[in-house]
């Protein structure tokens, strides 16, 4: 058997190793209700942490349900007479999607209609659930944004046309870069 030397005098070493730390914020809420469907109940926003910041003013519809998240398409979170309802998200810089759950359970269009921020973008003006995916079937819309500050805020509010109040389902911010 034939042994191999070692030609150096020197034996291999690691001087230092460089970890870079992947943080990935990812959070789902049902909006007015408890914990369902994988998604955190509910709850009013304190500073550092996330939640509804004009109050929580809740609903059950009677319906049945579809789609990936039956069980927090039943609650929605509404504001009356604010007309107007505001998510605030504490979370670290980058990119983030954010993904809104609706099920309307009014028949009719033109009834419900929101304009939906982002950090202060609209978004989607105009945007009337009913219309966008038929009476009672639970959809979603999704956007990405940049986050530079530590605060993403999503906020739906009412229409001038719209019959009734800003409602929504659930919410998931996810960051993807």
């Amino acid at each position: 058997m034939m042994e191999r030397k070692s030609t150096s005098t020197y034996e291999p070493f690691i001087n230092f190793i460089i970890i870079d730390e992947i943080t990935t914020y990812i959070l789902g809420v049902n909006c007015g209700g408890g914990a369902v469907d994988g998604l955190a109940a509910d709850q009013s926003y304190t500073s550092g942490s996330w939640g509804c910041v004009n109050g929580l003013t809740g609903s059950q519809n009677v319906h049945g349900n579809t789609g990936n998240y039956p069980n927090a398409c039943a609650t929605f979170a509404y504001q009356d007479p604010s007309n107007r309802i505001k998510y605030s998200f504490t979370v670290p810089n980058g990119d983030y999607k954010v993904t809104l759950g609706f099920y309307d359970n009014l028949n009719g269009y033109d009834t419900r209609i929101s304009n939906i921020y982002i950090n202060n973008n609209l978004v989607e003006g105009k945007f009337d659930a009913t219309k966008y995916y038929g009476w009672s079937t639970c959809g979603t819309k999704s956007y990405t944004t940049a986050v530079n500050g530590t605060t993403l805020d999503i906020v739906l509010e009412r229409q001038p046309t719209s019959t009734y109040e800003p409602f929504i389902n659930f919410i998931i911010v996810e960051q993807v870069g």
